[in-house]
This record gives structure tokens, sequence and C-alpha cells, in this order.
């Protein structure tokens, strides 16, 4: 997940392409919520034991959200700079 943001970051990011980068990042979140929706509807399904199987789709939401920070310093700096 952090290298697909990464890839993203790097052939996406100019001041002038910000808006195609933020409508393919909402993009990629949206098909990471929906996948942990799915993972969880179907774990729910079929009722395991325990609360370890709630852990992959946390993951992914987590990961997904330590991406966009590394975007986010960026472009504060960029803000910044003016």
């Amino acid at each position: 997940m952090l290298g697909a943001q990464w890839l993203l970051y790097a052939r996406v990011f100019r001041p002038d392409a910000l808006r195609r980068w933020l409508q393919l990042e909402v993009a990629l979140q949206a098909l990471v919520i929906g996948g942990a929706a799915a993972y969880l509807l179907l774990e729910l399904r079929a009722r395991p034991p325990g609360v370890a199987w709630g852990a992959p789709p946390v993951a992914a939401l987590v990961a997904s959200a330590l991406g966009l920070q590394l975007v986010l310093f960026r472009l504060m700096r960029i803000l910044r700079q003016g």
C-alpha cells in the first residue's frame, strides 16, 4: 500500500498537478476502505473465534494514513515557500 502511494507521489506530485494527485489518492483510499469493508463482511459471515481477524483491514487503513502524512509534510513545505 505504501509503495502504491509512493509511486503516485513520485509520479504526479507537482504543484500544478495537485488536483490530479488528489483525485487518484481519493480513488485509492476508496479502494482500501472498500476492500477492508468487504474483508470484514466476509469474515463476519464465517464467525471466526477471537478478535485477531480484524487486524488486516485495520492495518491497511493505518498504512494508508501513514503514507498520506508524507504527502502532507511535502504540501505544507510547498505552501510555506509560497
